[in-house]
């Protein structure tokens, strides 16, 4: 089907004076110089707010691409990533979900090689997310994996296929707990700095215990990937929840978590271990339309409510949102600041990286412009990156 382009990105040809907003509720004025550079001064712009980009941790696709595509191309990867800094994302994690263990080699190494021929991808994408296939293949966890891709867990066939991504490294994997050799396999990926994260699992409280332990310390899409049936009072959510080790990720996209659950989280995690997601799909964000599409090894359907499942069902399959979505949900629906978006979108998923705040003198822009609406609710307008800006609205 045909998709709407995606937007220009054109190159800044003069300073841009920002009023810039940090996740401590504080602002200063910068300026966004024509060179792609941060520097400090300037007048206040209170017409130009911003904030560091926000980046997305698990991006499956977008604008009508999908990233688990065996023939991803360059050009492909700029047009999902244009539109995805229109959006505010200035720095993602492209997701691949559960293969078949010689097909996610090849798959990784084709997304490589394209992240790196691309425009956008050296500058956006951090690394990658692997989704799979250590997860559980019962019924109601395992989501929309294919639970006949799945397998036990080894630290050599982790290393063979990490070492398939050679420009930009695998920065994440979601695993569960309960899959043979994965409490040792989180040991030896946290060891190499990798974010360990537990997801699609039915794990019991010791098992969850161990992969902490042993490195773990995030809860991928935490409320999803779940049977409608689990014990009343410990279950693998609220030993999760309950977790002070574990930080959680949310798809706030209004299909995922029902506002209640969606509160309960937040108030749960707190700001400080809380992290915003998309689990964006190919259907994703302002530049795919309802339709049909193909994601991995299966089609989907986006409807005209923004929800994304396979044909015949009505469950979600990743998602249509884009950061800018996530981040408009959750401040008109669960009271969020702006500084709360910034923490949640941005710093949390730094540290998670291991990664530090790059807004400083001479550093590159790397920013997100939002205004607010009369309602309060804050909305991106365009994402700055180095010189080069894309725009929503």
């Amino acid at each position: 089907m045909a998709h709407p382009s995606p937007p220009a990105i054109t190159e800044r040809d003069k300073d841009l004076p920002l009023t810039v907003h940090d996740g401590q509720g504080g602002k200063r004025s910068l300026v966004a110089g024509s060179d792609g550079t941060v520097r400090s001064g300037g007048a206040p712009a209170p017409e130009r707010i911003a904030t560091g980009g926000m980046i997305d941790l698990q991006a499956n696709g977008f604008a009508g691409i999908d990233f688990n595509s065996p023939g991803i191309t360059a050009k492909q990867v700029d047009t999902a990533l244009a539109s995805m800094l229109s959006c505010g994302t200035t720095c993602c994690l492209p997701t691949l979900i559960t293969a078949p263990i010689p097909q996610m080699e090849r798959l990784l190494e084709n997304l490589d090689r394209a992240v790196a021929a691309s425009r956008l991808g050296p500058l956006m994408v951090a690394g990658y997310h692997l989704e799979g296939p250590f997860l559980s293949p019962e019924e109601g966890y395992r989501g929309a994996h294919d639970p006949a891709a799945m397998s036990s867990a080894s630290i050599e066939t982790a290393k063979k296929l990490m070492q398939k991504a050679s420009f930009r490294p695998v920065r994440m994997w979601t695993v569960a707990p309960e899959i043979d050799g994965v409490v040792e396999l989180v040991g030896h990926l946290a060891g190499q700095r990798v974010l360990v994260a537990l997801g699609h699992t039915g794990a019991s409280a010791s098992q969850i215990a161990a992969a902490v332990a042993a490195g773990a310390r995030l809860s991928t899409h935490l409320g999803n990937a779940l049977p409608q049936l689990l014990p009343k009072r410990s279950n693998v959510l609220i030993e999760q929840l309950a977790c002070d080790q574990l930080a959680a990720s949310f798809i706030a996209d209004g299909h995922h978590l029902p506002a209640p659950f969606l509160k309960m989280g937040l108030r749960s995690k707190g700001i400080e271990r809380t992290v915003l997601i998309t689990d964006a799909a190919s259907p994703a964000g302002p530049h795919a339309p309802p339709g049909n599409y193909r994601f991995s090894s299966f089609d989907l359907v986006r409807d005209e409510s923004g929800l994304v499942h396979k044909p015949g069902s009505t469950s979600c399959a990743g998602s249509s949102a884009s950061m800018a979505d996530v981040a408009t949900h959750v401040s008109r629906n669960c009271g969020f600041s702006l500084a709360d978006i910034v923490t949640t979108a941005r710093t949390n998923p730094l540290k998670l990286l291991g990664e530090s705040e790059l807004q400083q003198e001479g550093a590159p822009v790397n920013f997100a412009e939002w205004r607010q609406d009369g309602d309060g609710t804050w909305r991106v307008v365009a994402g700055h990156i180095g010189r080069l800006q894309a725009t929503l609205q």
